[in-house]
């Protein structure tokens, strides 16, 4: 039994694919979708509030082969029960090497 080794690495990224903006999260929607070329193991959505108090959190974790995780379809658990105010959303992923933020966009539900 041989062990081949080869000096290619690919290097690991983690992508936010589309712009979450301000105007699209005052709606109450969510789009983009976060990438990896490695396995992901979670992505956090945190809200904090004027306080920097995280009020909301949603997790998507258990991924084993995950590459590509749509933010699209978190809209609603994400908005369930915010009340008027302003709000930062805070979008963090993170594969087996590490965690990155990936994104961070104050907006204001009326």
């Amino acid at each position: 039994l041989g062990i081949y080794e080869t000096p290619e690495t690919e290097l690991p990224y983690l992508a936010l694919k589309e712009e979450i903006t301000s105007a699209v999260l005052a709606k109450k929607a969510l789009a983009g979708t976060v990438s990896s070329n490695y396995p992901l193991k979670h992505v956090y959505l945190n809200v904090y509030d004027a306080n920097e108090k995280i009020v909301k959190q949603v997790v998507i974790g258990g991924m084993d082969d995950t590459f590509k995780v749509s933010l699209r379809n978190k809209a609603t658990e994400l908005f369930a029960d915010l009340t008027a105010g302003n709000y930062t959303l805070v979008v963090d992923a993170g594969i087996a090497l590490g965690s990155a933020e990936l994104c961070r966009v104050d907006f204001t539900v009326q």
